[in-house]
């Protein structure tokens, strides 16, 4: 008598349209994709640091190869979502820019170069970008001129900075 060498394993097949399909998704950015309640955002693969935004509640399968992205004209070094606001998506690049993206609620119909915001403040290429998960409004970036800043989203500007002094 032959004894199975598995017991009592229970599986459900892999369903296409309950997942995505060739994400060509930028290997050499900081944070592979970041999500929130509404939307999943991934840094995808060539030139112009292109980001992809997906609606969560779209029907899974291939991801088509002209699907509207984000541009933000630098490879992208990390990205974050605002906890406050699901529409709104913050980019680092490695032009030492940060660019503050509203995503409709639709979803994005067509691509887009300029951002809604664009944050200069620091001279080397950005490490981190992060929402304070607490405070409203409140971003925070790191970057390799040794600098931390903190960003009042809504004014556009810097609100305090921690630099390394020579």
């Amino acid at each position: 008598m032959r004894y199975a060498k598995f017991r009592n394993i229970d599986g459900k097949p892999f369903m296409r349209n309950t997942h995505l399909e060739e994400l060509r998704i930028n290997p050499n950015s900081g944070r592979l994709l970041r999500a929130n309640p509404e939307n999943v955002a991934f840094s995808w693969q060539g030139p112009g640091g292109r980001v992809v935004v997906l609606k969560l509640n779209r029907p899974g399968g291939r991801v088509p190869s002209d699907t509207p992205f984000l541009e933000h004209g630098a490879d992208i070094a990390d990205m974050d979502w605002d906890p406050f606001d699901d529409a709104l998506l913050a980019t680092g690049g490695e032009d030492a820019h940060v660019k503050l993206w509203r995503v409709p609620a639709g979803g994005l119909g067509e691509n887009r170069r300029e951002p809604d915001v664009d944050l200069v403040g620091h001279y080397k290429r950005l490490c981190t970008v992060g929402f304070h998960p607490t405070v409203g409004g409140l971003l925070a970036t790191t970057a390799m001129d040794l600098a931390l800043r903190l960003w009042d989203v809504e004014k556009a500007a810097t609100a305090a900075e921690l630099a390394h002094l020579h």
